[in-house]
């Protein structure tokens, strides 16, 4: 499976930490970096993909966004 790549990494993290000023850049940079952990795992530990830690995963992640 390929790996994840982000365009403008530092650029879109600086911009999502001060929309979220309760969090730090690097705060930000570490929980992003758990979630694309946890999604490696959720999407490959196993011969089919748990989809319910996948789904779990990314409605944390819409969470944070608002």
């Amino acid at each position: 499976m390929p790996s994840l790549r982000f365009n403008n990494a530092r650029e879109d993290t600086s911009e999502m930490s001060e929309h979220h000023s309760h969090v730090t850049d690097q705060e930000f940079r570490a929980l992003v970096r758990n979630w694309t952990v946890m999604l490696h795992h959720a999407l490959n530990d196993s011969p089919t993909p748990d989809w319910r830690a996948v789904n779990a995963i990314l409605n944390a992640m819409e969470e944070f966004s608002k």
